[in-house]
């Protein structure tokens, strides 16, 4: 399918890095204040943080983070960090392009 869009794409406007998923969410011990707000504001349903045996939360399911940054955000501390962001390309087409394309979709 997206092989058809791009035949039909005569003029990209631009190319847009948006980032989609961490390779890794680093809590540093030394600055959590075990405050578990990171917890409590992650939109992901069941969150994407697990409390550990040592009280420092950890990224147990980092494929389901949806990269809001809400945990980073709520952070008193700042002792969270977004790793090795992968991102995707997202092509902005020009209005009369966008147009012809939802016709051909």
């Amino acid at each position: 399918m997206a092989e058809d869009i791009l035949a039909h794409v005569e003029k990209v406007q631009e190319e847009v890095e948006v980032a989609t998923k961490p390779k890794a969410i680093i809590i540093d011990k030394n600055v959590c204040m075990k405050c578990y707000n990171c917890v409590r504001s992650c939109t992901v349903f069941n969150s994407v943080y697990e409390i550990g045996e040592d009280g420092y939360p950890y990224a147990a399911r980092l494929d389901d983070c949806i990269m809001c940054l809400m945990c980073h955000f709520v952070c008193p501390t700042r002792a969270i960090t977004h790793v090795g962001i992968r991102t995707v390309t997202i092509l902005v087409l020009d209005k009369d392009i966008a147009q012809k394309m939802t016709k051909i979709m």
